[in-house]
């Protein structure tokens, strides 16, 4: 009967860790991640169906335990896809700009040390690790921190703001033609209880596309 259930099930995954360590290529100097990487080098690990996980943040936890809200994990090799546990520490995101300066990769003149910026480099972490995960879409945002939804997709989308380094960085979208078909699965999907920034990942376009196509003020001739 064991059999014949596992036949059925298939195989039995591996653990995560086992999984993990699987992509990561060790070396006498960095240990590098071979899976999946964002646009600045970070790994991207999924760590079960519907959870995924930044490399070095899991080599880190595996490690040394949970990290702290608000904490970021620095590398003091300067190499983002190196998940070896002793070349990471844990920090805040001034202690991460410090180390930027110490290793000569910070330019002056930018972000807030224009004076002109309204957002600091903190709140730009916190908008982007907040808009990844799902928890506020760009118009919420934007009227948290009093700034225009532009400005908020600009941090967001890595337009601006690309000195501040930040494993939570989207790719620009590409433009795209929704059809019909796709309009009543995003209004349903919608009505359902699916949010809008996830629904807007997911289609490639963005939330204000989303939100006007549920709330009828796009493609008023699709019911």
């Amino acid at each position: 009967m064991t059999a014949q259930c596992s036949r059925r099930n298939g195989p039995v995954a591996a653990p995560p860790e086992e999984r993990f360590w699987r992509r990561v290529t060790k070396t006498e100097g960095c240990w590098e991640w071979q899976g999946a990487r964002n646009i600045f080098g970070y790994g991207h690990f999924q760590v079960a169906a519907l959870r995924i996980r930044f490399a070095h943040r899991y080599s880190y936890t595996l490690h040394h335990g949970p990290i702290p809200a608000g904490m970021v994990i620095c590398h003091r090799c300067d190499n983002p896809p190196c998940v070896r546990p002793d070349h990471l520490f844990l920090g805040t995101q001034a202690d991460n700009m410090a180390d930027k300066v110490a290793k000569g990769r910070h330019q002056a003149s930018r972000g807030e040390e224009q004076g002109l910026a309204v957002l600091t480099e903190a709140d730009v972490v916190a908008i982007r690790e907040a808009y990844a995960a799902g928890k506020a879409g760009l118009r919420k945002l934007a009227r948290q921190y009093r700034v225009s939804t532009r400005t908020i997709a600009g941090a967001c989308y890595g337009r601006t703001w690309r000195h501040v380094p930040s494993p939570y960085m989207f790719r620009p979208r590409a433009k795209t033609k929704l059809t019909e078909m796709q309009v009543r699965a995003i209004r349903t999907r919608h009505a359902a209880g699916e949010r809008c920034n996830a629904l807007a990942r997911e289609y490639g376009v963005s939330d204000d596309t989303i939100s006007s196509i549920v709330r009828r003020f796009s493609w008023k001739n699709v019911e």
